[in-house]
């Protein structure tokens, strides 16, 4: 007979279905806080996006009220 008793085989089948928190801390906790600093960086990408969109309407709403001012009080 190859392999022994049966008791002696059961054994590394019984061992493979042994909760490995570690395995399931660094596959599935790993998961969740990649999603969570790629969305973290969407976030911020936008968010800066959204201020560089902010300050160039300010600044074009400045020109033109000193251009409109400008092309009112001028002399010619």
């Amino acid at each position: 007979m190859a392999g022994g008793s049966p008791k002696q085989e059961a054994e590394p089948a019984v061992d493979m279905m042994k909760e490995d928190w570690k395995a399931f801390l660094k596959r599935d906790v790993g998961w969740g806080f990649g999603t969570v600093t790629v969305l973290l960086a969407l976030q911020a990408a936008f968010f800066a996006y959204d201020q560089i969109l902010n300050e160039s309407r300010i600044e074009t709403t400045v020109l033109n009220v000193l251009s409109r001012a400008w092309l009112q009080h001028r002399p010619w």
